[in-house]
């Protein structure tokens, strides 16, 4: 996933990004301090960009604010429904933010970092973080094209992986699974060196015995690193 963050202070900046890498795996945060750095940005056609978090005040010569930047973002065609978080120290300001960018949340400062989570984590469920089909050839050198949210889960055995979806499982030699894990987005996690879950289909965590359980998948287990327990307890907490 490739966050775009833009906030005139660096502090800020940096504490943004600290928590969105902590917390999901396989994120890029392009971080800019002022309007026009991210007008060049957003403009880069080769720019895959999966989410923009704009504070509200930044740095323009002309004044602009983040939530001109944000109405930018509605009209260049790349980016005409990227979700846009904003963040900012002036509450009264959400109005206009919503109103000018159909933005999905706003958050106020001082920054929270379970809000942030919280909001990040709900644009995966619902999926309104854009999904890009992930290319595997199995071994008979036929290609797959699954989408990450059909995507169960990934497990390596010996040179190929076993990539198990809702429509059934085949086994690939196109890459291996550390290769596999960076093409994937946050709902994804890495619970244990053979293995790579995608979060949404977990229906059972045994902390005692550090594994998980997969939907649909009958008596599977899979094992979790111990030092992934904390946090595998805490996405399931709900369960």
């Amino acid at each position: 996933m490739n966050v775009l963050i833009v906030d005139n202070e660096a502090t800020q900046l940096e504490g943004i990004a600290t928590i969105i890498s902590a917390n999901f795996q396989n994120t890029h945060c392009i971080k800019v301090k002022n309007y026009q750095k991210a007008i060049d940005i957003i403009d880069e056609k080769s720019k895959d960009i999966d989410l923009i978090i704009l504070d509200i005040d930044l740095d323009s010569d002309d004044g602009q604010d983040g939530v001109d930047l944000g109405s930018y973002v509605r009209n260049t065609p790349n980016h005409k429904t990227t979700p846009i978080l904003f963040i900012t120290g002036y509450p009264e300001e959400a109005a206009r933010a919503v109103h000018n960018t159909n933005c999905f949340d706003f958050l106020t400062k001082p920054l929270k970092e379970h809000e942030l989570t919280a909001a990040i984590r709900n644009l995966i469920k619902i999926n309104l973080l854009s999904e890009k089909p992930i290319r595997f050839r199995d071994v008979s050198g036929i290609y797959y094209r699954p989408l990450p949210s059909q995507i169960k889960y990934i497990k390596a055995a010996h040179r190929n992986i076993i990539v198990c979806t809702t429509e059934g499982e085949f086994t690939s030699n196109s890459a291996p699974l550390n290769e596999i894990a960076n093409e994937l987005p946050a709902s994804f996690i890495r619970c244990h060196r053979s293995y790579i879950v995608n979060t949404e289909f977990i229906h059972a965590f045994d902390r005692t015995n550090a594994y998980i359980c997969i939907s649909g998948e009958g008596t599977l287990r899979i094992p979790v690193s111990r030092k992934l327990v904390n946090y595998i307890s805490e996405i399931t907490d709900n369960l």
